[in-house]
């Protein structure tokens, strides 16, 4: 018989670790990647709805991403 540490199937254990900041700076750069998340989020609808148009080519649709990460 094989041992404990022996066996045939290997076994994965995952820790989470959960860390507690009680920083101001962290807390507003918490708040602010979270506004960046909405904003995103916000984005992304819109592009999804600009996408589902017939009118819409994928080279428009390009330009305009570009567009948008040159103001950013």
């Amino acid at each position: 018989m094989p041992s404990d540490c022996q066996c045939s199937t290997p076994s994965v254990e995952y820790v989470d670790r959960i860390k507690v900041l009680n920083n101001k700076q962290a807390t507003r750069k918490i708040a602010r990647l979270e506004k960046e998340v909405e904003a995103l989020r916000s984005e992304n609808a819109i592009l999804k709805r600009k996408a589902r148009s017939k009118t819409l080519t994928k080279k428009k649709l390009v330009g305009d991403l570009k567009r948008h990460l040159d103001r950013i």
